[in-house]
């Protein structure tokens, strides 16, 4: 929390100055590093939350500018036919200031009944919305299903409605106000100059609503693009049939990797009892599981000049049955099995976006890397290349992955997945 009169630039400064001092002091483990204050809002609502609610905003307001853009061109041409009332107020010694805001005070008077009648479709809309939200989307926009109309929706609705019918009304106010008087009395309507300038006037507002029009579309095609990939990220997966749960085993009761395996082996072999059941897995991470570790990986031929030039790979520990049930094809190779043990020659199953980054053109089965867990660096062979997924909805492609079996490199924090 930050004290009284303190800033987030404030805080990152000193940050900034702690990494620096870090990285002096302990250059193997801190250099490159950064530390980083955000605002608990953004945490929470994500950094992409922002960038949609301001384009639905700028979406609402194009769609707010086009319907001034048609009520201007009805009042343009109904302001042709008012121009003989204007001309007889202005002979009977009205000023055009007066009549000017008298057309202003209509166009608002129409937008304020409007805005009132738009409150109840709203809020009918927005009941609607949060009823039929998908779920894989509503878990994406955090407090979504607590949106509701308040105060200051109403107070907002009734500044954009004046200042919607300002708009509307202010050029169809001055047209029909700007005319000669002794010509339009003596025509008994208009005169052919006002109607052209009337005309051309029209036909600028109908070029900038297609112009409004035509942006807003091509925007709103991008959104519904981007919200349609959110639920298509893994559409093999079949998430609805699905059930996942976390298991974290205390250090006091499992203090090795053997007791584990142990723990992991019995409650596989007890799950698969359910006859409704048709595969269990247990997984250290799962598509937005958001608990994946990264490992220094370096391909068997390979010498990084720095320490900073070898590259953190995913890295996932996964028992046999993890593929079949979140359906992950196998391109190439065998799964990992029961014999695959941690007295066995260590192996990994890489994902396809990984053996193209690493044996382009080749094939990556049999070649080994080095993979450096911190207290001790082994090496593994390539069995198996799997097919891509995204473990991040904001992966595009997706993170190259390699699978450890569960055996071979347990973790204490799991993912147990169970399919129907």
């Amino acid at each position: 929390k930050l004290r009284r009169g303190n800033t987030v630039a404030h805080s990152n400064a000193e940050l900034e100055t702690i990494a620096h001092r870090l990285a002096m002091d302990s250059p193997d483990t801190n250099k490159d590093g950064e530390l980083r204050a955000i605002p608990l809002r953004e945490l929470i609502t994500g950094r992409m939350t922002g960038q949609y609610v301001l384009f639905l905003l700028a979406g609402v307001l194009f769609v707010l500018i086009m319907a001034c853009s048609n009520v201007a061109n009805l009042l343009l041409a109904r302001g042709i036919s008012r121009q003989g009332e204007m001309a007889i107020q202005q002979a009977l010694g009205a000023s055009r200031t007066r009549m000017i805001s008298q057309l202003l005070v209509e166009s608002t008077l129409i937008a304020t009944i409007g805005a009132a009648l738009s409150l109840p479709l709203a809020s009918a809309a927005l009941h609607l919305i949060r009823v039929h939200m998908p779920a894989q989307t509503m878990k994406f926009i955090p407090g979504f299903e607590s949106i509701e109309m308040d105060h200051t929706v109403l107070l907002l609705t009734l500044l954009m409605a004046v200042l919607s019918g300002v708009l509307a009304g202010i050029a169809p106010a001055i047209r029909a106000t700007r005319c000669d008087v002794n010509e339009v009395l003596k025509a008994g309507g208009r005169s052919g100059t006002t109607s052209r300038t009337n005309t051309r006037l029209r036909s600028i507002l109908l070029i900038g609503e297609i112009v409004l029009a035509m942006t807003l579309l091509v925007g709103t095609g991008f959104i519904v693009k981007s919200v349609h990939s959110i639920g298509i990220i893994n559409p093999d997966s079949a998430p609805a049939n699905v059930l996942t749960l976390r298991i974290a085993l205390p250090d006091s009761r499992y203090p090795d990797d053997a007791s584990c395996n142990r723990f992991h082996s019995r409650l596989l072999d007890a799950i698969q009892s359910i006859p409704e059941l048709d595969s269990a897995a247990i997984g250290s991470d799962i598509p937005y599981g958001n608990h994946g570790a990264s490992l220094p990986f370096i391909p068997e031929g390979s010498s990084p000049a720095r320490p900073t030039d070898i590259p953190n790979i995913r890295t996932v520990s996964v028992s046999p049955a993890y593929f079949r049930s979140l359906r992950i094809r196998l391109r190439a190779g065998r799964n990992f099995s029961a014999n695959d043990r941690a007295d066995t020659p260590f192996v990994g199953i890489i994902s396809q976006g990984l053996a193209n980054r690493f044996w382009p053109k080749q094939n990556p089965l049999g070649k080994r890397a080095r993979l450096d867990s911190g207290s001790d660096a082994h090496s593994i062979t390539i069995v198996g290349v799997a097919a891509e997924i995204s473990f991040n909805w904001l992966d595009e492609p997706s993170t190259p992955v390699l699978y450890l079996p569960l055996a071979q490199s347990p973790s204490r924090t799991n993912f147990l997945i169970l399919r129907s």
